[in-house]
This record gives C-alpha cells, structure tokens and sequence, in this order.
C-alpha cells in the first residue's frame, strides 16, 4: 500500500509503501523507492510486537525521529540553517519528549515493552 499525505509532503521525489495487512495495529515494514524509476533505496522494519514479548526485531520509531533531529541539527549549524528546520527541530523534541513520557509511565507501571494496555 502506499502511504501519501499530499497535504504534509509537497516532494515528489519518493514513494513510500507498507505492508496491506497489519500486525499491532500498524505498519512495520516500509520501502522508499525512488518516484522516477521505481528503484528501491531504503526498507525499513519496525519493531513488531512489544519487546518483551517478541524481543528486538526491528527500529523504534524514537530511532527515525533521533536521526531526523540529527539531521536538522546539522544543517542549523551550516549555511543551510533556517527558521523552517529549527520549527521541525522543535516539534520533533516535543515528539520525544512525549514518546519518553509515555515509556516513562509504562515503566512505572510495570509495563513497558509488553502488551499490556
């Protein structure tokens, strides 16, 4: 299935597809192919199933959202910086920072990396 949001994604450069059938109650695995020759150049697996239950199959989605952040810093400290990158700097680390409260109330809980709701 292809994922697309015209609203939110202006670039025509890629194309993104994931599985049509869902385990979990999401997508886990992904394929970046290029939109002018259909080439493959990226897959990327998610974690499926809680860690542990199922153990460490594939990246977090904190994994993507550190290496974008890594990215944006980087060019906030070039020629490239600008108002933009820094807004998507900010709501990335509040995207973190949510993801970590989350992990920190499930562990208080005794419940992190399990099924349990």
């Amino acid at each position: 299935m292809e994922i697309r949001n015209d609203r939110l994604v202006s670039h025509k450069n890629t194309r993104i597809f994931c599985e049509d059938t869902w385990e979990y109650n999401a997508p886990h695995h992904f394929i970046i192919e290029t939109a002018d020759t259909n080439s493959a150049i990226a897959y990327i697996n998610f974690q499926k199933g809680p860690v542990k239950e199922k153990g460490i199959n594939g990246v977090a989605n904190e994994d993507l959202l550190l290496m974008v952040l890594a990215r944006l810093e980087g060019f906030q400290m070039s020629d490239y910086r600008c108002p933009e990158n820094q807004e998507a700097i900010c709501a990335i680390t509040e995207a973190l920072e949510a993801l970590n409260r989350r992990y920190t109330q499930r562990t208080a809980r005794g419940v992190e990396g399990t099924s349990v709701i």
